[in-house]
């Protein structure tokens, strides 16, 4: 650096007008760089589609989703203690909140 260029006119020229410096992009030409990402989401698109299409007609003729073996189909008879059991069971839990309705509670409300 020359000691000329270190003066006041040659400083203050360089802060009112900022260099004007381009961003490097991914290659040279910003035409390219469109056309490679254009391309790639083509290339994308037509594989999700494809892949898409592969899955809809493997779930569709039933391939996919069928079950390793046949599942057979148990129709049992209900016990009548089974029943009266379960049925004994709830009403003790109907009672309990009926009483728990009519019942005052212990602990005191701190919002009132």
């Amino acid at each position: 650096m020359k000691l000329s260029d270190f003066s006041i006119k040659h400083m203050w020229s360089n802060l009112r007008e900022p260099r004007k410096s381009e961003f490097r992009t991914i290659s040279t030409k910003a035409h390219h760089d469109w056309k490679v990402i254009l391309f790639g989401f083509l290339l994308v698109s037509i594989a999700v589609m494809v892949i898409n299409m592969l899955l809809f007609f493997r779930i569709n003729s039933g391939e996919l989703f069928s079950p390793a073996s046949p599942v057979s189909v148990r129709s049992g008879v209900v016990s009548k203690k089974n029943l009266e059991d379960t049925v004994k069971f709830f009403a003790e839990r109907q009672t309990h909140l009926q009483e728990l309705k009519t019942s005052k509670p212990t602990v005191a409300d701190p919002s009132l």
